[in-house]
């Protein structure tokens, strides 16, 4: 069965709102075989930076590592696409919130992904 876990820093310091909407919407998952990704919302920051939010799932029977992964989200009509690690080791069969971070240099690049968010 798939479980839900904060890393520590998260577990620290989100919200209590934010907390309670993740726990909701994972409830309410059916989570497919292998490594996959929920969109849950996204934010642009200070830099004009877009911060992606998503559920990672590691529903395989070993831990996970993602180190230097290509992942592509679409946002409306612009495509963002950049390499990513995540520097957690996920226990098999737990997903974990993450937000990656597309730049405005990963506008535009869209060779073939490893991994695509989808909202």
């Amino acid at each position: 069965m798939q479980k839900l876990f904060f890393e520590d820093a998260w577990e620290r310091t989100i919200s209590k709102q934010d907390h309670d909407k993740i726990c909701d919407v994972f409830s309410n998952l059916q989570i497919d075989a292998g490594i996959s990704f929920t969109f849950l919302w996204e934010a642009v920051n200070h830099h004009g930076d877009l911060l992606v939010t998503t559920l990672i799932h590691n529903n395989e029977k070993a831990s996970m590592e993602l180190k230097n992964i290509y992942m592509k989200y679409i946002h409306d009509t612009v495509t963002y696409a950049d390499y990513f690690t995540v520097p957690i080791v996920i226990p098999a069969h737990h997903s974990m919130p993450w937000t990656f971070i597309f730049t405005k240099q990963t506008e535009g690049k869209c060779d073939d992904t490893t991994y695509v968010i989808k909202k």
